[in-house]
């Protein structure tokens, strides 16, 4: 099934300077979508004040489960699951992947873009999956009794998957690292309260996002760590999320907090050079760096209403440029 769009807020962009590789997301229909931003808001404001401080891979795994479908939410029965779809950067066209379960969440490409990995919690347990596009099959990256909320490719394969284990009536966070055929893991750090990571591209660092002691009620606070994989050592890089490297690993990507929302900036990967990537009217999360280096696609919305949906927008990594990729419906994690 091909699904159509409609277009709007272009801005000295066209589409045919895009690459054609496609962007996986994690889509929503038009309707579905709106009941579920609705149920969102109505949820947010029924919600009580945070009492305190959650470990952050239980936040983290009970907010993946409850996007994947893996748990049910506040309404018992109303469950608004997205698909892992294929975006067509030139046309806009959405496309199912069917050999990816309902509520699958994409995490990565493969250097030639033939392998996807994703998030699934079908089988009750959030684990990391493998899509291969010429194949359309699926295989298990991770298996057992605990969760794996995130995952990345390295260079010549590797994988590198975050594990949430219980021990002792506790729960840490350990990152694996596999050789690369994608075998042989072993763990690179646990218990540090990882919340995401990325994996340079030359595999000599990890980037991955740390959550700062936040107070009762408000928004949580994270910053973004580098870890030398040779020597061991963090480098506090700021505050931010969702960070991702540029193809060759001569930027890094986020989403930072300012006074007007989040917004995304860039910095080399020692730190320096920071500076914004342009910067809109709306929030701009989750972004993905194309292939050639020179988009970025991200997630924003067009109005500023809480129950607006969240669309697909893509700017030029220089700040150049912004329009609306996809419009119908609602997405969620682009990976490009």
């Amino acid at each position: 099934m091909v699904l159509p769009w409609t277009g709007c807020a272009v801005i000295g962009l066209s589409l045919d300077e895009l690459p054609t590789d496609p962007i996986a997301v994690t889509w929503w229909e038009p309707e579905p979508a709106r009941r579920r931003a609705e149920l969102q808001e109505r949820q947010r404001q029924q919600a009580p004040p945070a009492a305190g401080q959650q470990r952050v891979g239980v936040a983290r795994v009970e907010a993946i489960g409850q996007l994947l479908g893996a748990r049910g939410d506040a309404s018992g029965k109303e469950r608004f699951i997205g698909r892992l779809c294929l975006v067509d950067p030139r046309t806009g066209r959405v496309t199912p992947v069917s050999a990816a379960p309902r509520g699958a969440l994409p995490l990565a490409w493969s250097d030639d873009h033939q392998r996807l990995l994703f998030l699934s919690g079908h089988r009750g347990v959030i684990h990391v999956y493998e899509y291969d596009r010429a194949e359309d099959e699926v295989r298990a990256i991770t298996g057992g009794p605990n969760p794996h909320p995130f995952a990345d490719y390295g260079p010549g394969g590797q994988i590198t998957y975050l594990e949430v284990v219980n021990r002792d009536g506790g729960q840490f966070e350990r990152i694996w690292l596999t050789d690369e055929a994608g075998a042989s893991p072993r763990v690179v750090f646990e218990d540090r309260q990882a919340e995401g990571m990325r994996l340079a591209p030359d595999g000599s660092s990890l980037l991955y996002v740390r959550r700062l002691p936040t107070p009762p009620g408000r928004q949580r606070r994270t910053e973004l760590v580098r870890l030398d994989l040779a020597t061991g050592t963090e480098q506090p890089m700021g505050r931010g999320r969702e960070p991702v490297f540029s193809p060759i690993g001569d930027w890094i990507v986020y989403s930072a907090p300012s006074r007007a929302g989040w917004r995304l900036r860039r910095m080399r990967p020692d730190g320096s050079a920071r500076s914004p990537v342009a910067g809109g009217i709306r929030d701009e999360k989750m972004p993905a760096v194309s292939p050639d280096g020179r988009f970025v696609a991200y997630v924003g919305k067009v109005g500023d209403a809480p129950t607006d949906l969240e669309v697909l927008f893509v700017r030029r990594q220089d700040g150049s440029g912004d329009r609306v990729l996809v419009d119908a419906g609602a997405v969620y994690a682009p990976v490009w």
